[in-house]
């Protein structure tokens, strides 16, 4: 198989994080979704299953659902919804009629029979459909009036097969639990995501490898994947980045891995890596003071505060060693809404092991202090 130049300079310049175009991995998390649709059908449409995973910006959420998806197309309608499609005990079968009225799905193995001229609103047994899969993202930011429809779907279903996958940040869980009624989500509903396999990692890059056609023997396919693979940490938006590193230096090769110049992969990942660490303190307090912000990211790393009130407290300290209290633009930022900011922003994940920096590789940018502090 020849390079493919025109495949490798679109993937080189793709930015799409909802998709991975070599998916690999996730074995636990897919099958996840497998026990919840097989549940599901048990249940007759009687209860939806909830199946959520939370975790940090850039592991690999959405671009999960985006793989069931695929997977999934001939057997289940995928319906995108928000919290105003939970206003009311209707709303979520409001939202499915619409889909499906709108045109947009056309696989006779998902939905048929329906009638195009029929009522505004049909009722579920009116779809005839196999299986709806009803995904909610950034389900850390549920509105309080999506309680209503929520507890109904959880409760009551939709009269058909109904998943409802929850993707959001690490204290999604917490967030759906404050709602009554969804306070007893079972043990598996949400599955936290971390981190892939390095051997996960490889397999991706090597797919990318094979997909392009790259020019080389299966001992240097090998020793490419894996560099690619370590440059990752296992982190899926970073094994992103050193991809396309990698794919932009067999641009420059034509397609030869033996003439791939590794010390510019290398560079050009972790400059993109440490732009998208910087990136997660934009818009918040924690770009206020950028310098201070790094010392109490190593500052968690080193204590691993076991409950939020530890880390309001080391941040508190932090905050007052620092002289927050006499600098007139941080004067009235408390420690909890700092707290708040590291964990919406996906800096540190809370979860009953304690708090943490939610990806190991940001500890040692952090580490890397070479900006002047700010006031």
């Amino acid at each position: 198989m020849a390079f493919d130049r025109q495949r490798a300079y679109e993937f080189s310049i793709h930015r799409d994080r909802d998709v991975a175009p070599f998916f690999a991995g996730r074995g636990k998390e897919l099958r996840r979704f497998d026990d919840a649709l097989r549940e599901t059908y048990t249940s007759r449409g009687n209860q939806a299953v909830f199946c959520g995973y939370q975790g940090p910006p850039g592991c690999g959420k959405t671009s999960l659902v985006a793989h069931l998806r695929e997977l999934h197309s001939g057997e289940a309608l995928f319906v995108d919804v928000a919290s105003r499609d939970f206003r009311t005990e209707d709303a979520p079968a409001e939202r499915v009629s619409r889909e499906i009225q709108n045109n947009r799905v056309d696989d006779d193995n998902v939905v048929s029979g329906f009638a195009q001229a029929g009522p505004p609103r049909p009722e579920p047994t009116q779809w005839d459909v196999k299986a709806v899969v009803l995904h909610m993202d950034e389900a850390q930011e549920v509105e309080p009036y999506a309680k209503t429809g929520l507890v109904q779907l959880h409760a009551r279903g939709l009269g058909i097969p109904c998943v409802l996958v929850i993707t959001g940040l690490g204290n999604t869980r917490e967030r759906l639990s404050a709602l009554g009624g969804l306070s007893r989500l079972s043990e598996q509903a949400i599955v936290n995501m971390g981190a892939m396999a390095q051997n996960e990692c490889a397999e991706s890059a090597r797919m990318m490898l094979d997909a392009l056609g790259a020019v080389g023997s299966d001992e240097e396919k090998a020793f490419a994947a894996g560099g690619v693979a370590r440059l990752a940490y296992g982190w899926p938006q970073h094994l992103h980045i050193a991809q396309t590193a990698l794919c932009s230096e067999l641009l420059r090769t034509n397609g030869s891995l033996r003439d791939v110049d590794t010390g510019r992969v290398q560079e050009e990942t972790i400059r993109r890596r440490h732009l998208c660490y910087e990136s997660r303190l934009d818009g918040s307090v924690l770009g206020l003071d950028r310098h201070f912000t790094k010392r109490v990211i190593v500052k968690i790393s080193e204590q691993s505060p076991p409950v939020v009130d530890e880390l309001d407290d080391l941040c508190g300290e932090a905050m007052k060693q620092a002289g927050w209290s006499e600098k007139p633009r941080l004067a009235k930022i408390t420690s909890i809404e700092f707290v708040d900011a590291l964990v919406a922003k996906g800096v540190v994940t809370v979860s009953r092991s304690g708090c943490e920096v939610a990806i190991p590789s940001m500890v040692d940018w952090a580490a890397d202090r070479d900006d002047p502090p700010s006031a």
